[in-house]
């Protein structure tokens, strides 16, 4: 079993007309500085590849790196790297990557519920504006994954968008697909929620997802 990531940023910079979203292949191809961090293109946005592990602290940590060599980077050269969909409406993705070497994460159907509820929801109320985030692409959309292809390694669930804005929510949420999948994995499933109701009343679900969440070990 193994997880990764490949969370996209925007990168912004002031080109005498205001703040203007800059593409990712520029920024990259004119900075040493940035290409340093390893951080990939993805269009406009950039995309962060760090390796995969077999275990969620150790993947944080090489995406943790990655990322504060990126803001150095950026610094440096005066351009800021945004998250979560801000300053511009642009569709950036928080994809996560999950293995099993006896089968397709994505074709478990109590994992596909789960992450959905635990992760997929919470992550989309942490970003800016919330779930009126889906008009501006298709990030968010429940139940979105997909399988592997040639070359890769791993089955990606497509639905959370882009969880760096906060480090906190960027760790909870490898930690937590990670305990969901290995939960699954082991028999020891949470509780079944709807993700749809989980989003559209977090007020009336937060306490029952917390509660598994702290079950999980993660501080709320």
């Amino acid at each position: 079993m193994k997880i990764g990531a490949d969370p996209e940023c925007l990168f912004v910079a002031n080109l005498g007309r205001g703040d203007t979203a800059v593409d990712a292949y520029e920024v990259i191809g004119n900075s040493p500085f940035i290409a340093f961090s390893h951080v990939g293109n993805d269009g406009l946005p950039g995309e962060f590849r760090p390796a995969a592990a077999d275990d969620p602290a150790n993947f944080w940590e090489n995406l943790r790196e990655q990322v504060l060599q990126a803001i150095a980077g950026c610094a440096a050269e005066g351009v800021s790297i945004y998250a979560g969909g801000r300053p511009s409406k642009v569709d950036l993705g928080g994809h996560i990557h999950l293995s099993h070497d006896k089968y397709r994460p994505s074709t478990n159907p109590k994992l596909r519920e789960l992450i959905d509820a635990y992760v997929g929801a919470p992550t989309i109320l942490t970003t800016s504006p919330g779930p009126a985030r889906t008009e501006w692409g298709s990030y968010g959309c429940f139940g979105s994954w997909a399988a592997s292809r040639p070359g890769h390694y791993h089955d990606e669930y497509r639905t959370p968008p882009s969880w760096l804005h906060d480090p906190q929510v960027a760790e909870a949420v490898i930690h937590l697909a990670w305990a969901l999948f290995s939960g699954v994995d082991a028999g020891k499933e949470a509780p079944v929620l709807n993700a749809y109701d989980v989003m559209s009343n977090w007020g009336k679900f937060s306490k029952q997802v917390t509660k598994v969440w702290a079950e999980m070990g993660l501080a709320t």
